[in-house]
């Protein structure tokens, strides 16, 4: 437990200890009231976040098409398709930084 003058403190101090641990930590910041959250969390987000949850998990276990499931559930398009081909990541004052190469494709194809 890491008690702390304010929750940027704790966040500036609980980085540090992520990057000497190699990234694996287990963190609960900010925590509130239900009166609080009921005042300043934007009504339907969590239901949101694990209907999409949801939603992802039955499309993989149906190998079903992941970002098309989402997209539809949203009622949002999906703009391209990609493959990754490089990706370099690094970690930079405990935050994390990548760099990301892709070529355009197909829907479905790799």
């Amino acid at each position: 437990m890491i008690e702390t003058v304010s929750n940027a403190w704790t966040e500036r101090l609980a980085r540090a200890a992520i990057v000497e641990m190699g990234g694996s930590a287990l963190l609960a910041f900010y925590p509130m009231s239900s009166r609080q959250a009921k005042a300043c969390v934007v009504r339907g987000t969590l239901s949101l976040c694990a209907n999409l949850g949801l939603e992802l998990r039955e499309s993989r276990l149906s190998n079903g098409d992941s970002v098309g499931a989402i997209a539809n559930k949203l009622g949002a398009s999906v703009l391209f398709h990609c493959r990754l081909t490089d990706i370099d990541r690094r970690t930079v004052g405990g935050f994390a930084r990548s760099i990301v190469a892709h070529k355009q494709s197909e829907p479905g194809k790799s």
